[in-house]
């Protein structure tokens, strides 16, 4: 299991890196804003799953980034963009570890490495 790297020159990084730290503050922070819409599991209650085959399926062609895009921009739907950019990132690495992509060394998710990858598995 594993992102998938795009081929985006020479010094494209090619494993996905996030920290435990991160996904402790995604799991933090989702808890408080997300969980009323998309449940405790992420199973999706008012709005869409973020975990499992469905949400993979429908996001496997996308980078990190379109689905952080998304998020920090219509999220949470009672007050769009009001999250710090850490707290998204952390959310996405919550996101990235529950449906089972593990962390490659202690790197923080940065925002910069989005576009390197895909949901895929």
């Amino acid at each position: 299991m594993g992102i998938t790297a795009l081929g985006v020159g020479v010094l494209a990084q090619t494993q996905l890196s996030y920290t435990q730290a991160q996904v402790d503050l995604g799991k933090t922070t989702y808890s408080a804003q997300c969980v009323m819409c998309h449940g405790a599991q992420l199973q999706g209650v008012s709005g869409p799953a973020l975990a499992g085959d469905k949400f993979l399926k429908k996001w496997g062609r996308n980078t990190l980034d379109d689905f952080y895009y998304i998020m920090s921009t219509s999220m949470p739907q009672t007050n769009p963009g009001s999250l710090s950019k850490d707290q998204y990132l952390a959310i996405e690495a919550y996101v990235l570890d529950t449906n089972g992509f593990k962390a490659v060394g202690d790197k923080s998710l940065a925002q910069e490495d989005l576009k390197s990858f895909k949901f895929t598995k």
